[in-house]
């Protein structure tokens, strides 16, 4: 998940973007997997609005045009705001 949001909010290359990624051992009571399925949530009428593309890239549009809310957070996050692009 980390390479496609990676990817889709620097614009980074698929060539390039273990070039942004750290890679760290694996703690050792990792999961292999964490499933996720919304078949209850459809059960009970619930249907996604926008895939997760467009809710991600919605999500940082909003936090681009957004800084007074999340400026003062502090440490790196302030130095990445200006890497944010669409």
């Amino acid at each position: 998940m980390f390479k496609a949001l990676d990817i889709f909010v620097k614009n980074v290359p698929d060539s390039e973007v273990n070039d942004w990624i750290d890679f760290v051992p694996d703690r050792p009571q990792v999961d292999l997997r964490y499933p996720i399925t919304s078949e209850k949530l459809q059960q009970l009428g619930w249907r996604a609005e926008v895939s997760w593309t467009e809710g991600i890239r919605q999500t940082v549009k909003w936090y681009q045009d957004h800084p007074d809310f999340w400026s003062d957070a502090g440490g790196d996050r302030r130095q990445i705001r200006g890497n944010l692009e669409l």
